[in-house]
């Protein structure tokens, strides 16, 4: 998820899909642990939150300092004709 806030600026649609690969990768490994026993639901989706917003809470002051704000997105542009 850490690697989606670093890349979502300049490289778009690499960062999604390495967001999308994290939370299979992590959606998996929750059901697991409550197959196992291990773990609640209530578990993984706490520290999936945790984890969100940890990333957002690093990341918003350090592109705030670096004046990132304004770059352009790497995407095609969606016509609706």
């Amino acid at each position: 998820m850490g690697l989606d806030f670093v890349l979502r600026k300049c490289e778009y649609q690499l960062a999604r899909w390495i967001l999308a690969v994290g939370m299979v990768l992590g959606s998996v490994m929750s059901l697991v642990q409550m197959v196992r026993g291990a773990h609640f639901l209530s578990h993984n989706l706490w520290s999936l939150w945790l984890v969100w917003v940890t990333c957002f809470v690093i990341d918003a002051p350090l592109h705030k300092k670096q004046g990132i704000k304004n770059l352009t997105y790497k995407t095609k542009a969606i016509s609706y004709d």
